[in-house]
């Protein structure tokens, strides 16, 4: 007698948590760094207190590129051949310049857009780092976009897998029972998560895997273009624009003046409705064949892929205009700008967070939920449920433990050391690995649980004394506060959740409540309450963010002392 075949919706929920397992920890990563990418000027705004207020969108006839290329011409080698000056835009209030050293190595640094002086603030990895490690893992060369789609790939699978499995999709949508058994509940918030940003998280990892389709198919467009042998990238390039690939030229060693520079940007500003542009490339600088490229501004632009104008650098004369893609090159730079999210305005930013946040839970949940079934189905503890109850400690929480150290370490490095930004990167990467061991080696799950928890809190709240003390100027910045937002949540989680449900159900008994569980309950409460509301002031800006701390703060500890004199008055009183 032969057994029934599995149904399709058995092998698929099957399929749903091995892939989550296989790659969640590095999904759960990806997720999270991708997140904070999204904010990556601010962070390196924070991580740079130095940088002054420029404010130069605000005067933008002030902002000079002649006065930028003077100071490139004065201080760069004659034989650099290439700048490429990156001009303000809405979240950056400083202009860039870069080149290429004889040797091959890329420099880049800040510059003053109005005065052409160069910025010195302290070098730091930045908010940069986040979103290199996102899609590379902070790699060189291709193995870590390769490994990243190979994960984004494995990430749509279990999607499409769990699509298949859940079929009640409007009552998960609206079903979370805090007070039902704790597995319920880590399946519920599962599935809540999952099914409410849904369309976010399918296009966020379809977008992403096309992004990296040079990862997934790194030979196809070399293939498709195989005629071309050593030009197939020129090939690419001009079967993309029906215009054909940009002029260039090679330098021909005779001397020649730059054209003045400011009444180019001008014009194209005006000619962009008074916006300024983004990019200016000036290839040949001094030369007889100089060549100016001025990219329009992508500010608010889904894809990104501006109008270009090209003039010759002797002359100032128009040589070439590009303005137009080809269909299928236009549904790329789309998907890849909804994946980015850099036109979107700060609240649409942060709902692309929200929903970063919410993808990182769904991992994690799910994560969780596995080790426990696979503990629960075996009472004897299976390896798999082991292995990955112990990972979850280090990949989840050490995660976030690393984050803030490498926050930390931008703070109490000392500002001149040599190659501080590696050295950032070095503590970050160092704390993950330890965090990773100390959840391998601590007898107790539990226990290793409870101590990353507490690292991570001491962490966040200490961050804002620390940013508060080592700042040029004393004040408070709003990285910090959302720091104490999510320490003060993971403090409610650790000290209120287990305490509230058990006073909830000693409620629903009829017996009395310890004073202990109400205390903690309440700080349970109004712990998470106040975390919240500081993370939403956030949002809002400075001063809610400011208002909303402050609020929080004075609120627990009025109903703090309000429970301690309940508690004891109660105590006084005698029993019937």
């Amino acid at each position: 007698m032969t057994s029934a075949a599995p149904s399709l919706t058995r092998v698929m929920a099957w399929l749903h948590g091995w892939l989550g397992v296989v790659a969640g920890w590095l999904l759960f990563a990806v997720f999270v760094t991708g997140t904070l990418a999204v904010y990556d000027d601010e962070i390196d705004a924070w991580m740079q207190p130095e940088r002054p207020a420029l404010q130069a969108l605000a005067h933008p006839e002030q902002i000079s590129i002649d006065r930028i290329a003077a100071t490139l011409r004065r201080d760069l080698p004659a034989s650099v051949d290439q700048w490429i000056i990156t001009l303000p835009g809405e979240r950056r209030d400083f202009a860039t310049a870069a080149w290429f050293t004889p040797d091959g190595q890329f420099q880049l640094r800040q510059i003053n857009p109005i005065s052409g002086d160069w910025l010195e603030p302290r070098q730091t990895a930045g908010g940069d780092f986040f979103f290199r490690f996102h899609y590379r893992l902070s790699m060189p060369g291709v193995f870590g976009k390769a490994l990243i789609a190979l994960v984004s790939v494995v990430m749509l699978a279990a999607l499409l897998a769990g699509i298949i499995t859940h079929k009640r999709f409007f009552r998960d949508m609206v079903t979370f029972r805090p007070r039902a058994a704790e597995r319920r509940v880590w399946l519920d918030g599962h599935l809540l998560v999952g099914v409410l940003f849904l369309p976010f998280h399918l296009l966020i990892t379809y977008s992403g895997v096309v992004m990296l389709s040079d990862a997934v198919m790194p030979s196809g467009v070399q293939a498709a273009f195989a005629d071309k042998g050593a030009a197939w990238r020129a090939g690419w390039m001009a079967d993309l624009y029906p215009q054909g690939p940009l002029p260039s030229r090679a330098a021909l060693g005779i001397a020649a003046p730059l054209v003045r520079l400011d009444p180019l940007l001008a014009a194209a500003r005006q000619a962009d409705g008074g916006r300024v542009p983004r990019l200016v490339i000036i290839e040949n600088p001094g030369d007889q064949a100089a060549l100016v490229q001025i990219h329009q501004s992508w500010d608010g632009q889904i894809n990104r892929d501006p109008q270009i104008w090209v003039h010759d650098g002797v002359s100032g004369q128009v040589l070439a205009r590009r303005d137009q893609q080809r269909g299928l090159h236009q549904a790329y730079t789309v998907l890849a700008g909804l994946h980015r999210m850099a036109f979107a305005d700060p609240w649409l930013r942060a709902m692309m967070a929200l929903g970063g946040l919410a993808g990182a839970a769904m991992i994690a949940s799910g994560l969780i939920l596995f080790a426990r079934k696979s503990s629960r189905s075996q009472p004897d503890g299976s390896r798999s449920a082991r292995f990955v109850a112990r990972g979850n400690v280090g990949a989840l929480a050490g995660l976030g433990v690393a984050v803030l150290a490498f926050l930390w370490s931008n703070r109490l490095l000392p500002v001149d050391l040599p190659a501080r930004p590696w050295a950032e990167v070095g503590v970050f990467a160092a704390v993950w690995l330890l965090a990773v061991v100390h959840g391998c080696v601590v007898p107790s799950v539990g226990w290793a649980w409870r101590q990353q928890g507490a690292a991570f809190v001491l962490l966040a709240l200490g961050l804002l004394v620390v940013d508060w003390i080592s700042r040029p100027i004393a004040e408070l910045a709003v990285l910090p506060l959302v720091a104490v937002g999510f320490g003060a949540v993971v403090l409610a989680v650790m000290t209120g959740w287990r305490p509230s449900r058990l006073a909830v159900r000693t409620v629903q008994k009829g017996g009395p409540v310890p004073l202990s569980l109400v205390l903690k309950r309440r700080m349970f409460i109004l712990w998470g309450a106040g975390g919240g509301l500081t993370l939403a002031g956030c949002l809002w800006g400075w001063s809610a963010a400011q208002g909303t701390l402050l609020w929080s703060l004075l609120l627990s500890f009025i109903a703090l002392v309000w429970a301690v004199a309940v508690g004891l008055w109660r105590s006084r009183m005698p029993r019937q």
